[in-house]
């Protein structure tokens, strides 16, 4: 992923952005890859049992593996909806593009919470996920990359 945030350039063209929404892409088909998902069984009783005004019950529901696989499979299946749009947005109508971009930070919010729902899954012994690039892809996309869509660097 590091590779394609071309440390050595102030900006980055039409097709540097493109090579980071694709690097970004599959890096999180790989993690929705991962993911087991709840059975239609366990699904159904995680949708019971948030379903309710209870507090107890809520408390109870959102510690447990099934809840954490929920998170992380919805996390991720919605990271590789947005950079796809990420992808396909680049070197089109710069609000767009800096819209998807925009939209694309969701999936670096909050790494300490994906790291509480892969121990909670139990997914976090396994060594797969690696997140230790959540910081610098916010920096990238936030600082040069907006700043060359706004720039118009194609």
């Amino acid at each position: 992923m590091a590779r394609s945030f071309k440390f050595d350039q102030k900006t980055l063209s039409a097709d540097d952005r493109r090579a980071i929404a694709a690097a970004a892409l599959a890096y999180w088909r790989h993690f929705d890859q991962r993911i087991p998902r709840n059975s239609p069984d366990k699904a159904a009783w995680l949708s019971g049992e948030m379903n309710t005004t209870d507090l107890a019950r809520i408390q109870r529901i959102t510690v447990t593996p099934e809840f954490a696989l929920l998170q992380l499979s919805d996390l991720s299946s919605v990271c590789v909806d947005l950079f796809r749009e990420a992808e396909n947005s680049v070197g089109t109508e710069k609000l767009f593009e800096l819209y998807s971009w925009t939209r694309s930070l969701y999936c670096y919010a909050s790494p300490v919470e994906i790291e509480r729902y892969l121990r909670q899954s139990g997914l976090a012994s396994s060594g797969e996920f690696k997140l230790d690039h959540y910081g610098l892809m916010h920096s990238v996309i936030t600082g040069k990359l907006a700043s060359s869509v706004v720039a118009g660097q194609d």
